[in-house]
């Protein structure tokens, strides 16, 4: 009977598997790799950020960046004795070798969205700076010191259960469920360049495959994560490393609406299964191996933290966390005693609480569906009703009002009392200044009898009169 076909990304997947799988046995070519008691070549810190959005800090989160947008994050940790060896005596009290006792390195995550549920992902840490003993007690050599590359990260994640496009805050409120879940997958490859013998990275890939759940209900939240790492065998002093399982849970808490500030609780686990021996030192003074067949090794690491999200629509992200680590059993390479881990990340999620097509990073009414109008606005707020729009006479564009407040209906009129009137009355007349009498008239000439014979009248000197005397 032919089994169905597999399609879409779970064939992407098994090709990968199918082309990469002998890499994993390949045989190491660098020369400083192949002593089993001096070699570094294995990765001293196995906590891997995820690019991408994520709740927290190491365990993958389940929303994948929106189609054509890319994301970048910035994740650094700090390990302080991840490598710590303890070599045998002849008397039995032992030696402790502090192989790594610092590792200072900054993550560089991108991620890009294919579609609404496919996403590819890269991730390059740099190691800036580290200290420890190293190998010298065993080699005679330098002392652990500078910087170096560290294996790179490239994969892809697929959503196959997505999440909704909302915000936390909406679940439980009217057309939104209580709770939310989703589940992710992701496949990463790494590229095996990272400095060798420097406990910077294995000299095989690693193909690690893993899936991620989570579940949010109002302001709760918590994540799983299972997978494993799938490599060859490597050996420094005795302790041996190889394929390990992952397995990640994590619990949040979030003490503002919209994830503005959170706590987080994670705690990881790293079962190990490799061949072991023990280093130990015979009575002539060398060193030797001593087998102990196939020894399960399970280091464990907490952390604890701080995380503020939300920000421009929920892309925006900033987690600070610190842990330690233990070893359930023998003492497992890449167990920090302390651990730091701060990072930021912007992952575009184009999400859209209220349903009306306007992403929240826009949408000046992020919770308020928006109702269009004609002749509207397109910001995510409810236009207003077309008679309240105003226009400009000289530009002809109308810019919407709010309608004006409804106002009162004044009073009718009283009647007021008036003063009684009285009688105008009429203005004086104005009489005109006198002449002024000339004390020596001119004496009149004789009249004569004919009638023909007039005498001449000579008119008077004008006579100058005062202005101020004529009112």
């Amino acid at each position: 009977m032919r089994a169905p076909p597999v399609g879409g990304p779970l064939r992407f997947v098994a090709t990968a598997l199918a082309l990469l799988a002998p890499l994993t046995t390949a045989a190491v070519v660098h020369a400083e790799c192949k002593d089993p008691i001096a070699s570094g070549c294995f990765d001293a810190d196995q906590a891997w950020p995820h690019p991408g959005h994520s709740r927290f800090p190491t365990i993958g989160g389940t929303e994948t960046v929106a189609p054509g947008q890319f994301g970048v994050g910035f994740v650094t940790s700090w390990v302080y004795r991840p490598v710590v060896l303890r070599v045998a005596t002849p008397a039995g009290e032992g030696t402790r070798i502090r192989t790594v006792e610092q590792q200072y390195t900054p993550n560089i995550l991108w991620s890009y969205g294919v579609t609404d549920r496919f996403e590819i992902d890269a991730a390059f840490p740099v190691t800036v700076a580290m200290t420890g003993e190293g190998t010298a007690p065993l080699t005679g050599g330098s002392a652990l010191r500078g910087s170096g590359i560290r294996d790179s990260r490239f994969g892809f994640t697929y959503a196959f259960v997505p999440r909704p496009r909302v915000a936390d805050d909406v679940l439980g409120k009217e057309g939104q469920p209580k709770g939310i879940w989703a589940l992710t997958g992701r496949f990463d490859v790494t590229a095996p360049w990272g400095n060798a013998d420097r406990f910077l990275g294995g000299r095989t890939v690693v193909f690690s495959p893993t899936i991620a759940a989570d579940y949010r209900r109002k302001r709760w939240f918590s994540a799983a994560e299972a997978g494993a790492r799938i490599r060859g065998f490597q050996e420094f002093s005795g302790a041996g490393t190889g394929p390990q399982g992952l397995l990640g849970l994590g619990l949040g808490y979030d003490f503002f609406a919209n994830e503005r500030l959170s706590i987080v609780a994670e705690g990881r686990l790293y079962p190990t299964l490799a061949p072991q021996r023990r280093l130990r030192r015979n009575g002539d003074g060398y060193d030797v191996l001593v087998d102990d067949g196939i020894v399960l090794r399970t280091p464990l690491e907490g952390t604890l933290g701080l995380r503020s999200g939300g920000w421009f629509g929920g892309d925006f992200a900033f987690d600070v966390a610190v842990g330690s680590g233990v070893s359930l059993g023998q003492t497992a390479l890449g167990t920090p005693t302390l651990r730091a881990l701060v990072g930021l990340r912007y992952a575009p999620l184009d999400r859209d609480s209220d349903g009306d097509g306007v992403s929240d990073k826009i949408d000046l009414c992020p919770r308020e569906k928006e109702v269009r109008k004609p002749g509207g606005v397109r910001d995510g707020c409810t236009d207003p009703d077309p008679e309240t729009v105003e226009f400009t006479a000289d530009s002809g564009k109308g810019s919407p009002t709010a309608p004006p407040p409804p106002t009162a209906t004044p009073p009718p009129p009283t009647a007021t009392p008036q003063a009684p009137t009285l009688p105008l009355l009429p203005a004086p007349e104005r009489k005109k200044p006198l002449l002024p009498v000339d004390p020596h008239p001119a004496p009149k000439p004789p009249i004569s009898a004919d009638p023909a014979v007039q005498p001449t009248v000579h008119p008077a000197p004008p006579v100058a009169v005062d202005a101020g005397k004529q009112q």
